[in-house]
Formats: C-alpha cells, sequence, structure tokens
C-alpha cells in the first residue's frame, strides 16, 4: 500500500472555524463524504479514495498527522516553484528541501515532484 495524497475539504469560515464543502469526496469505502480524504494504492494497483477512519478500517492503517502536514506543506512547495517556474533540477531541489531528518521519505519526494511535473 502506497499513500498517494491527503487533502483537506473543508473551507475556513468567517469565525475561524473550518465547514465541509459542498461538493466533498464521496468514500470508496462508505460512500459517505469525508473533509479529509486519503488516496491511497493498495497491493494490485488499484486507487482509493477514502476518508481516515475508512483508511484505517479498510487497510488496518491511517496517515499520521505529521504525514498529513508534510503532504500539505509539500503542496504548498510545489505550487511555489511551479509559480516561480523553476527551471532547475526539480528533483534534486525537492530532495535537498524534503531530505533527512524532516520525516519524508523517497516516495515522498516522488509524490511531489509528479505533482509539480503533473507526471
Amino acid at each position: 500500500m502506497k499513500l498517494i495524497d491527503v487533502y483537506d475539504l473543508r473551507i475556513p469560515d468567517t469565525d475561524g472555524t473550518k465547514t465541509l464543502c459542498q461538493d466533498a469526496n464521496v468514500c470508496d469505502r462508505c460512500g459517505r463524504q469525508h473533509s479529509i480524504v486519503c488516496v491511497v494504492e493498495d497491493g494490485t494497483g488499484k486507487v482509493h479514495r477514502v476518508g481516515r477512519t475508512c483508511c484505517k478500517r479498510l487497510f488496518g492503517w491511517a496517515p499520521s498527522e505529521s504525514q498529513v502536514t508534510g503532504i500539505q506543506e509539500g503542496r504548498k512547495l510545489a505550487q511555489w516553484i511551479k509559480a516561480k517556474n523553476w527551471t532547475g533540477n526539480l528533483y534534486t531541489l525537492i530532495t535537498r528541501a524534503f531530505g533527512c531528518g524532516k520525516g519524508y521519505t523517497q516516495s515522498d519526494r516522488e509524490a511531489i515532484y509528479k505533482f509539480v511535473t503533473g507526471g
């Protein structure tokens, strides 16, 4: 199993709370809407979009808070790289930015690279 992405579909309200957006993801496991969605590839290559609790029930694990935060930070970096039209070696930049000791694995860096390059 491989965690591909995690995204939060809640939108901030004017009072600082977060509410579920109207077009939230429908869970592949239970059919309900979840605010935090895990995109997971199983051992057969099939991709599942499930809530964190359903991820735990379906696969026996759920992404930790640090994994969720890491993916969100990676997405922000990827958007910054795209906005700046970075022309250097993206993989090298991402590897340096998400190096050892920051909780990022090789697959995290590869996912960020794929997000940035669109492939």
